[in-house]
């Protein structure tokens, strides 16, 4: 299968991004790319990682495909355009493997597929009164994540684990338009408790996992939610564009905790400076919590 193409940055003419030419300028450093990743949810989050790489001064590929982990092989319910996944995923691990990218982000829905169900009638209809999905199906997930750190990690390639930001549940620009125009609060994020549970299995295994490999953390959850509270609102506008992505604005203000994970894994020599920063599935306030490890 033909490498993924890498998203360009804001400088490249749109005719640039269909080119065979622009894999090769990702490959070779070439100044103007960017981050490479992989899902609906990390192109979410490429602000984050598209300024965090600026900040740092590397440039990289992002490779991204809707409803599409970076789990080369999962076994999951299909949901969405899944078809190709499998190849997909298989062709940016040997992207990786092949040019020996020193450097990967790993970011996905993970409650998502570790419950193997979104949450109940998300959007419009969700109701928090109603219990999350919390039925342990992670078995594929943890099989096939551990197989790829393992891969990754033997080639001398560093992981970041970019834990999920929690899903709202409501379509969260409606929601709060809605509070707004009945003079309502506008606090209509999902409670902290709803959320710690849909959280716990998936952070418990990337932090698992994480710990086993040597892998770093990057956990933009206490940005949104802290003291037992998640935001919906800043600045009077939503935080999130639908039930569970963040907007570009607010995934922006997380570049802090790409960049001072990089910056650490650096200046503790953990791995060169890369020329290629590559996220897959990247799957984005200043306030961040970055993994020790």
């Amino acid at each position: 299968m033909d490498l993924p193409l890498a998203l360009p940055g804001d400088d490249l003419d749109p005719a640039d991004a269909s080119s065979s030419r622009l894999r090769m300028r990702c490959l070779t450093a070439w100044p103007l790319c960017r981050v490479v990743r992989l899902c609906a949810l990390q192109a979410a989050m490429a602000p984050a990682i598209d300024v965090a790489a600026t900040q740092t001064g590397v440039s990289g590929l992002f490779a991204g495909h809707s409803s599409c982990p970076p789990l080369p092989g999962v076994q999951l319910t299909p949901r969405g355009d899944t078809k190709r996944c499998g190849d997909f995923n298989g062709a940016v691990r040997d992207l990786i493997v092949s040019r020996r990218i020193p450097l990967v982000y790993l970011l996905a829905y993970w409650p998502k597929y570790v419950h193997d169900a979104e949450l109940p009638n998300e959007g419009v209809y969700f109701d928090p009164s109603v219990p999350p999905p919390l039925d342990d199906r992670s078995a594929s997930v943890v099989e096939t994540l551990d197989r790829l750190m393992k891969e990754l990690t033997q080639q001398g390639t560093k992981i970041v684990l970019v834990m999920d930001v929690p899903e709202m549940g409501h379509y969260m620009p409606e929601a709060v338009a809605k509070a707004m125009i009945a003079g309502r609060s506008t606090d209509v994020a999902a409670p902290w408790d709803y959320v710690e549970k849909r959280q716990a299995l998936s952070r418990a295994i990337l932090a698992r996992l994480a710990a086993k490999y040597g892998a770093a953390i990057v956990d933009p959850l206490p940005t949104i939610c802290s003291h037992g509270h998640c935001d919906a609102v800043r600045n009077g506008l939503p935080i999130y564009k639908d039930a569970d992505h963040i907007t570009a604005t607010m995934a922006r203000n997380l570049s802090l905790c790409i960049s001072l994970r990089y910056r650490r894994l650096v200046s503790r020599r953990r791995c060169p400076p890369p020329e290629h920063l590559v996220a897959i599935q990247i799957w984005a306030d200043w306030m961040c919590t970055v993994g020790r490890r």
